[in-house]
């Protein structure tokens, strides 16, 4: 009997140690991943891609901790996210959209962007990051004037750049995530561009 109940106790010992300390997947690193022959109008360009046609064009890039940084220093503003740890799983893409058409405006909605099966962030979802925050008035401001977060509409020959923001929270890690922006509309023509990135994982144990 005391036996039992010593095998017993050890399980749930075991038990509660698994629990506390558990294997997570930190994404580190995304470039793009190339095909022998890319699609039409796509290219690659640096860590990033280029997509062009008559009516628009595109640049997306993935930015890590320090260009991230960089970004924000540049837009003189804080960087919100900066006091997020590694293991909340952030990703950010720095994305550029120009309408080339001559008189039609260009429609994007950022809610209409996929990460794997991951939604961008939304304002929404944005607010309840920082609502209870001490300075989250200041890091909801920074964030509403560098994030795509709202429908666009954007006249021909103007060009906007800002971030895209994602939460991956797939407990596995997979080696290829495709960026995916859907139904962009220049005048009656819709478009779906999809952008395959290979990925580095980091694994961590976190309590």
């Amino acid at each position: 009997m005391r036996r039992k109940a010593a095998a017993a106790c050890l399980l749930l010992v075991l038990g509660v140690s698994a629990w506390a300390s558990r294997k997570i997947y930190i994404l580190e690193h995304l470039s793009p991943d190339l095909k022998k022959k890319q699609s039409r109008g796509y290219s690659a360009e640096g860590n990033g891609f280029h997509f062009r046609n008559k009516a628009l064009d595109v640049r997306v890039e993935p930015m890590t901790g320090n260009e991230l940084q960089a970004y924000y220093r540049a837009q003189g503003v804080l960087d919100p996210f900066a006091d997020f740890p590694p293991e909340a799983n952030y990703v950010f893409f720095r994305l550029r959209i120009e309408n080339l058409g001559k008189s039609d405006n260009l429609s994007f909605s950022p809610q209409g962007a996929m990460f794997g099966s991951d939604g961008a962030l939304d304002d929404i979802g944005l607010y309840q990051l920082f609502y209870k925050e001490n300075d989250g008035e200041r890091r909801l401001a920074a964030a509403g004037k560098t994030l795509f977060l709202k429908n666009l509409y954007l006249p021909a020959g103007y060009w906007i750049e800002r971030l895209l923001v994602f939460q991956y929270d797939n407990p596995y890690p997979t080696k290829k995530i495709s960026l995916i922006l859907s139904n962009i509309l220049t005048g009656k023509e819709g478009l779906d561009l999809e952008f395959p990135f290979r990925a580095d994982f980091r694994k961590e144990k976190v309590k």
